[in-house]
């Protein structure tokens, strides 16, 4: 700025006074419905804690999902809002009539081809979501991903055509990165005060997820340091590694050239570091010369397990996939998930039950998780907020979930 001219405030300090300002008017305690949940949600190991270094450590902020999507809304202004998909590509829907069109899913079993035996629907609105996901030329754009490009002569928009798996909103990774900050002072303790919970990503593709992250992570920092949410300065610090082995040729799409050329700034400062798993979980480079805390993986690869070696970290203190759960397409059912062969979660294997053998023993013997010292731990408040490929107008159910696995306290010592 010229000299005497003051800077114009940005609009993350502007909508930090705001809430200041909003939070001083509120009454004490006053209740802040959670989104499109309802605003009485449970407490307990699979939902925020309101404190945050109290109980299992989980979402900061009040658990406020309004209050947190206010804070982030600058830092992920790249990203798309939870209603506005759903509303957008008329998701989660199942046989209920479109209220707009009127219009209705007739989902089929497919006979042939790679797919048979599969459910799927060839109605507009179905085909529309596959064709923004798929990522492949020609396919619609999703509304989110527009951006302006310059060239020498001329500034014209450009779109980037890439297969999206998980579909990351606002709110999801909002409330992803208050969990974390909450689990640093769970996990840390003391050391909380001095240094930052490290978490790093496997798989992590552009590092698009842990990049959002980090934007979340400072405009919640920065949020406490206004004074605007209470709690403790613990912060965290994001670690993206890939193998790069996925290749868009797998999936029929091409880059331009253009795009390939010119990458956003942020996104070279903040891409992934060239590292399969194995070797991203043993060197100390993944996480700038020390071990990980945390383990955060997004739509681990289907037919493989990466956890087990995760579990061998010991300074690992939780791992947390997002993606399809269970028998779904990241990862295996028993050796990711601790299914048993009947599709159910193994229990805690206290030897009561006589079942047929599964594919661990006994079909009630712990799952690898369990026997390696951790706990599976639901979260449920962050898998409302999330949608994926699969997630297609004629399902109602939600097919991708945040599952957390932490390392027992009595199994470190």
């Amino acid at each position: 700025p010229a000299p005497g001219r003051a800077m114009p405030p940005s609009e993350t300090f502007v909508a930090l006074q705001r809430l200041a300002k909003r939070r001083r008017e509120d009454p004490p305690g006053a209740p802040r419905g959670p989104g499109p949940a309802p605003a009485s949600e449970p407490r307990g190991a699979s939902s925020a804690s309101q404190t945050r270094g109290t109980g299992d450590g989980g979402a900061s902020l009040e658990d406020s999902p309004r209050r947190l999507a206010a804070i982030t809304a600058g830092a992920l202004a790249h990203l798309p809002r939870f209603e506005d998909v759903v509303s957008r590509y008329r998701l989660f829907r199942g046989d209920d009539a479109d209220a707009e069109t009127g219009r209705r899913c007739e989902p089929v079993m497919a006979s042939e081809g790679s797919g048979a035996g599969e459910m799927t629907c060839l109605c507009r609105d179905c085909q529309r979501w596959r064709r923004v996901t798929r990522g492949a030329p020609g396919d619609e754009e999703p509304f989110w991903v527009k951006r302006t490009k310059r060239t020498r002569n001329k500034t014209k928009t450009k779109t980037k055509t890439k297969p999206m798996y998980e579909v990351f909103t606002r709110e999801h990774v909002a409330g992803l990165a208050s969990y974390f900050r909450g689990r640093a002072d769970a996990l840390l303790g003391a050391e909380a005060k001095t240094r930052s919970l490290r978490v790093l990503e496997l798989g992590a593709g552009s590092g698009v997820l842990s990049r959002s992250l980090a934007a979340a992570t400072a405009a919640l920092d920065e949020a406490e340091l206004f004074g605007i949410a209470r709690g403790s300065r613990a912060s965290v610090t994001y670690h993206a590694t890939d193998d790069y082995s996925f290749s868009f040729a797998k999936e029929g799409v091409s880059r331009d050239e253009e795009d390939d050329e010119e990458e956003n700034e942020e996104e070279n400062a903040f891409s992934a570091r060239a590292l399969d798993y194995r070797a991203a979980l043993r060197s100390l480079t993944a996480c700038e010369g020390s071990p990980p805390d945390l383990v955060l993986i997004c739509w681990h690869p289907i037919r493989e397990d990466w956890t087990a070696e995760v579990r061998r970290v010991t300074t690992v203190l939780e791992y947390v996939l997002v993606g399809e759960c269970d028998f779904g397409a990241c990862g295996l059912p028993v050796e990711t998930w601790g299914l048993r062969g009947d599709g159910c979660l193994s229990s805690d294997g206290d030897g009561d039950d006589d079942s047929e053998t599964g594919p661990f023993g006994n079909a009630f013997s712990p799952p690898p998780y369990l026997a390696d010292g951790f706990e599976r731990v639901d979260l449920a408040f962050l898998s409302k907020h999330q949608v994926c490929r699969t997630d297609e107008p004629w399902l109602k159910a939600r097919r991708s979930k945040t599952v957390s696995f932490r390392r027992r306290r009595e199994a470190e010592s």
